[in-house]
């Protein structure tokens, strides 16, 4: 049997990533994250908002996460996200208050290039296994 102790996601990924890891108590690595759905997904494709995901459940989530903690979590942004808008982010995460995680603001759009954003990614993997071998 595997045991989780970290969840790595990006995108709407990173909402799901949350209520998992909200519920359990693990941390999330995220990359531009999309933690409002029924605000981001709506404004980006309104049809699959209104027509495939279950609304409520979605609406249901979000209120787990806006109550849960950021403290243990990282989070990875492009500067140029024309897809998901940070101001949101900034704002669910708390990222100027106490329950903040960890931010990093890189050079890129949504799709990040791998060179842009690697190091930091394994970088912080790396801390949380030094943090699970304690």
């Amino acid at each position: 049997m595997y045991k989780v102790d970290l969840i790595v996601a990006t995108s709407f990924g990173s909402f799901f990533g949350k209520c998992i890891g909200a519920n359990v108590n693990i941390p999330l690595i995220a990359t531009n994250p999309c933690f409002k759905p029924s605000i981001s997904l709506r404004a980006i494709s309104p049809e699959y908002f209104n027509n495939v995901l279950n609304v409520n459940k979605v609406v249901e989530n979000e209120s787990i996460i806006l109550k849960s903690s950021f403290v243990k979590d990282v989070i990875i942004v492009g500067d140029d996200d024309q897809v998901i808008d940070h101001h949101i982010t900034n704002e669910v995460a708390g990222v100027f208050e106490q329950r903040g995680p960890r931010v990093y603001k890189v050079h890129g759009t949504h799709k990040l290039d791998r060179c842009v954003y690697e190091n930091i990614l394994l970088e912080e993997v790396k801390k949380y296994e030094k943090m699970d071998k304690k």
